[in-house]
């Protein structure tokens, strides 16, 4: 499922592809994405204890929805912060 969001972004990013084509893209094809995530971590969310590794990892994931999402709505903000965590 995640590994589907990073698809958008790779087809999306590719070369010959106009960079202002990627919020539409996102809303298209990454909104609906999320929407299904964010219904398998509340179904999970019922059946795992919450102080366990799943447990912890669903509670932050749905604490930080919004700003998940907010990828969604903006070209310049990436749907990870792997770059500026290198540096």
């Amino acid at each position: 499922m995640i590994a589907s969001l990073y698809a958008v972004e790779s087809r999306a990013g590719a070369p010959g592809v106009a960079q202002e084509r990627l919020p539409a893209s996102r809303r298209r094809f990454s909104r609906p994405r999320l929407a299904r995530l964010r219904r398998c971590l509340d179904e999970l969310s019922v059946q795992v204890l919450p102080r366990s590794p799943l447990g912890r990892a669903i509670s932050y994931t749905l604490k930080n929805w919004k700003t998940l999402n907010r990828s969604t709505e903006a070209v310049f903000l990436a749907i990870d912060h792997n770059l500026s965590a290198k540096k």
